[in-house]
């Protein structure tokens, strides 16, 4: 066999594995969807045949949904706002959501640790939740900004300084400030956000200190200009520039520059001073107003559940019987 005659054998080979491979995987397609669309034919023939059990399946369990909401009690709801500049994004989630799944445990004796309070004080809770300020209100929605709407919302958690925390009571019999108090307390005991607390103390007290230091040193060469302009006190006002903060332009040619820089320092100084004063570790930025009740969300969710249970229940019932029959048809063939 030559060369030529080798390549075309080659290329009918190839050519057969791909055709064989494409029917393969179309055979394997088609029996799937058949096999699906049996399957559809199977439930719609079911739901038809059995349409009156499946819906007094459904009403029944509807109905028990509805009696057991009225005989549990309400769930309460309440929510505030609160901001921190040192435990912000994924990191302020984590810890709601951690502090979530103890309540989800029922470990209140943890809690009370936490929260600085008694366990029948925090027994009330079901349930705690947070997001960003801006994914809570769907700000970005509103604005226009779908197209973008996952990456905006994921940007806003990771980023955000600013959450919404949501909390579930099975009771309103709390004081709404003990619940701010509560979270308080158990933010605070962050390891990360007392460091990064302590750092942003630390930075505003040494930026403190420096511009005392520059008042004291700009007071000092102010006395010397004076000094030198009213009584022309030359060696005086020499000996005291030495120690004066240095200047690139003439003193003595525009002397009121001192007054200027000396304002300027005193209002950078009052700024530190007020962020001194006001920096906090949690802050609330927008408290606890009322408790509301949540009764009708908890009826609708637990009728709609117990009629998608009533009719699953049905669907198991009847395909328990025709099993059984298949057995029973069995067993008396052998």
């Amino acid at each position: 066999m030559n060369k030529e005659s080798k390549n075309n054998v080659d290329e009918i080979s190839l050519e057969d594995l791909v055709l064989n491979t494409l029917k393969i995987f179309t055979n394997l397609i088609t029996g799937l969807i058949n096999r699906l669309l049996v399957l559809l034919v199977i439930i719609r023939r079911f739901i038809i045949e059995k349409i009156v059990f499946l819906i007094i399946g459904s009403v029944i369990g509807g109905l028990s949904g509805f009696f057991f909401s009225k005989l549990t009690p309400p769930i309460y709801e309440t929510s505030l706002t609160l901001k921190s500049d040192f435990l912000n994004g994924f990191d302020f989630l984590y810890e709601i959501e951690k502090l979530d799944d103890y309540i989800k445990d029922r470990n209140f004796t943890l809690i009370a640790e936490l929260f600085n309070s008694d366990v029948s004080n925090v027994a009330v809770l079901k349930g705690i939740s947070a997001k960003s300020y801006y994914n809570h209100h769907n700000i970005f929605e509103r604005y226009g900004e779908i197209e973008k709407l996952d990456s905006l919302s994921v940007a806003s958690e990771m980023n955000s300084r600013l959450f919404v925390v949501t909390l579930k009571m099975n009771s309103n019999a709390v004081v709404l400030e003990n619940i701010e108090t509560w979270l308080i307390n158990f933010l605070e005991k962050n390891e990360l956000l007392n460091k990064n607390y302590d750092i942003k103390k630390n930075i505003l007290l040494r930026t403190e200190e420096k511009l005392l230091t520059d008042l004291a040193s700009l007071d000092t060469l102010r006395k010397a200009v004076n000094n030198k302009l009213l009584f022309e006190q030359k060696d005086n006002f020499t000996s005291k520039l030495e120690i004066s903060i240095s200047e690139e332009q003439d003193i003595m040619k525009d002397p009121l520059a001192i007054y200027e820089k000396d304002y300027k320092i005193f209002q950078e100084l009052q700024e530190v001073r007020r962020s001194i004063t006001l920096i906090e570790r949690i802050s609330i930025v927008n408290g606890i107003k009322l408790i509301k009740e949540n009764k009708l969300n908890f009826q609708i969710n637990n009728v709609f559940w117990g009629a998608i249970y009533g009719f699953l229940s049905i669907c198991i019932l009847f395909v328990l019987i025709r099993f059984n029959n298949f057995l029973n048809e069995f067993e008396s063939k052998n």
